[in-house]
């Protein structure tokens, strides 16, 4: 794992647990993005949510839930987690930070794409240079441990001998 990517997952704790989905009720006219601990519960665990800020504007409302049941969760207004950002504190009544896991998370998403398609990109170059390397490394040998180490790779790599 990279530098970049260590420090992305070590920034990244405490958000709610997934998969997500976006959720629309063209009746009530709501919107929200639901989790679900588990992919066999229903996507009951609401992430986000939006709420009335003023006249004319919404806000997002951010969800955190306890890691066991009962799943009774809290729910936190943008306006009552924004925070002044280092650095720019002298410009806090027009430009803040919201201080919530899922909204990290959520701004966290190009970063761990990016981090995501150069991991893979390197996964595939490893798999097309170690592969041949294996298959020459496949003589008979009598030593266990090579033989024990050679299987492993082949698990790890999910590709037969």
């Amino acid at each position: 794992m990279t530098q970049a990517a260590q420090e992305l997952v070590a920034r990244l704790t405490g958000f709610t647990p997934g998969p997500w989905q976006w959720e629309y009720s063209k009746v009530s006219k709501h919107v929200e993005l639901s989790g679900s601990p588990d992919l066999g519960r229903a996507f009951d665990l609401r992430v986000m949510t939006f709420a009335r800020l003023g006249m004319n504007s919404a806000q997002p409302c951010f969800w955190s839930w306890p890691s066991e049941p009962p799943y009774i969760g809290d729910v936190f207004k943008a306006s009552d987690i924004a925070e002044p950002v280092d650095g720019r504190k002298h410009h806090k009544d027009w430009f803040q930070t919201l201080a919530h896991p899922n909204a990290a998370l959520i701004a966290a998403a190009p970063d761990l794409h990016r981090e995501l398609a150069a991991a893979l990109a390197r996964e595939a170059a490893l798999r097309m240079a170690i592969i041949p390397l294996l298959r020459f490394a496949n003589t008979p040998s009598n030593d266990r441990r090579q033989q024990d180490r050679l299987k492993r790779v082949y698990e790890l790599l999910e590709v037969k001998p």
